[in-house]
């Protein structure tokens, strides 16, 4: 599941941020893609999406922000436990 998971992310973080989907790897960094307000559209893009919602200031290890591929793992496992938003 998470294969096309993460195909799905890249594929609203190009059209968000107007790249090419070839630009979106799963190791791109968030931080490398735009500024904050950039990636707030994306979290919301994705939030609707998956019908999830994404935590930004977790504290938890396993729910680090960091490259294209954690938003995707996390997506998975909210999806799975139903957190609907």
């Amino acid at each position: 599941m998470i294969v096309d998971t993460l195909e799905r992310v890249q594929k609203i973080i190009a059209e968000q941020m107007e790249r090419p989907l070839s630009d979106i790897e799963p190791e791109t960094k968030l931080e490398d893609l735009g500024d904050s307000l950039d990636l707030i559209e994306v979290v919301y893009a994705l939030e609707v999406e998956f019908k999830v919602d994404i935590p930004l200031n977790s504290k938890r290890p396993d729910e680090k922000l960091e490259t294209v591929q954690d938003v995707a793992r996390i997506i998975d496992r909210l999806v799975a436990e139903g957190d609907a938003a």
